[in-house]
Parts: C-alpha cells; sequence; structure tokens
C-alpha cells in the first residue's frame, strides 16, 4: 500500500506540473502571438522559468525512473539506502563546486549538475548489482544483457561528458565544466574497476567448482 500510495503522488505531481506547464505556456502564446517572443518571456520571466525548469526536472526524473525499470527492475531496499545516502553526500560535494564557480550559476549549470547525479546514480546501482552477483545462487540472461547494455550506455555517456568538458575550458578558460569533467573522468575510472569486477564475478558464476583465486584478484 506504501508503494502505491507514493506512485499515486508521483501521478499526481507529474499530472499537475504537466497541467501548469501547458497552462503558461499557452496563456503566453495567446498573448504574444508568435513563438519567439513566447520564448523570450518566458525565458526572462522568473515563474514562468521556474515553472517551466520544474516540469523539466519532473520529466528527467520520469526517464530515470523509466531507465531504472528497463536495467535494474525493482530495486532492493538495500541498493535504495545506499542510493539515497551516497545522494546526500554527492550533493554537498557539489554545494562546495557552487561556492566556488559562483559566478557562473545559471540554468545551464543546474541542467548539468541534475544530469551528472543521476549519471552518478545509475553508476552506484551497476555497482551495487554486480556485488550482488557475489551472493546470487543463479545469474540470468536476461541480468548479464541489462548490465552489459547499462555498462556500454553509460561509457559513452562518460566519454562525451568528458569530452565535451575538455574542449570547453580550452577555448573559454577554466570554468565549472572543467570541474564536471574532472567528476566524469573519475566515474569512467570507477566504471572500469566495476567492468573488472563484473568480469570475475561472471568467470567464477560459469565455473562448477568455486575460484578461490578470485579474491586475490578483486584486491587488484
Amino acid at each position: 500500500q506504501r508503494v502505491v500510495a507514493l506512485r499515486m503522488r508521483y501521478a499526481i505531481l507529474a499530472s499537475a506540473s504537466l497541467i501548469v506547464s501547458s497552462i503558461v505556456v499557452t496563456n503566453t502564446y495567446y498573448r504574444k502571438k508568435q513563438f519567439y517572443p513566447t520564448v523570450v518571456y518566458l525565458t526572462n520571466n522568473q515563474p514562468s522559468l521556474s515553472i517551466l525548469l520544474f516540469q523539466c526536472v519532473v520529466i528527467l526524473f520520469l526517464i530515470v525512473k523509466a531507465l531504472t525499470y528497463a536495467f535494474f527492475g525493482r530495486l532492493q531496499r538495500a541498493e535504495v539506502d545506499n542510493l539515497v545516502s551516497q545522494s546526500w553526500y554527492a550533493f554537498f560535494d557539489m554545494c562546495l563546486v557552487f561556492a566556488f564557480f559562483q559566478n557562473e550559476l545559471g540554468v545551464e549549470f543546474l541542467f548539468l549538475f541534475a544530469i551528472l547525479l543521476f549519471v552518478r546514480a545509475f553508476h552506484w546501482l551497476l555497482e551495487e548489482r554486480v556485488d550482488y552477483m557475489e551472493r546470487s545462487p543463479v545469474i540470468s540472461t536476461l541480468f548479464h544483457l541489462r548490465i552489459m547494455t547499462l555498462i556500454t550506455l553509460l561509457t559513452l555517456v562518460d566519454i562525451y561528458f568528458i569530452k565535451t568538458t575538455y574542449w570547453r575550458p580550452a577555448s573559454h578558460g577554466i570554468s565549472v565544466h572543467l570541474a564536471l569533467g574532472i567528476e566524469y573522468f573519475i566515474l569512467i575510472l570507477s566504471l572500469l574497476s566495476t567492468i573488472v569486477r563484473y568480469i570475475l564475478h561472471s568467470i567464477d558464476s560459469m565455473r562448477e567448482h568455486s575460484w578461490n583465486k578470485k579474491a586475490t584478484y578483486l584486491l587488484y
């Protein structure tokens, strides 16, 4: 019942956000009559911009929920608790970045920060699910398909943002994009460690007898 109630709250919140955003956009376009003046007004009017940004956050949250279900199915209680705990640490770390680059704070930075937080969440969940392989007696083909697909997707995302944030500071000077690039570089290094653990756990699961040397390899 608690899960159903939580889903109902999400549905009501998403529906209300969509309705309010639609009313704001429709009303503005009705008064301005043209597309460009409508966009200019929405981006310069703080209440309207706040409503649209909240709608973007809701859409991003729904996309993340769908991807989470596609790659992980139903999350375990321990995974949720660990995700919440690490999210708080990540949030406080990014607050330090806010203080250092406070002159560059804006819509673009908040959007990039939200994407970084969601990408980090998928890295953490991937690590938890790979470690789960050692405790699970049976690993299905669907499990391997999900893990390999997510590894490929996260690798592409990390490389893309590293490339994007590397070239931008080179032409615009040191900025917050450099800090974000460093975060993605750390993520791809941790992803390499996760890939190695996944390979070792996969080899161990295919063996008939226990693999005594696996613990030694995991130490390195």
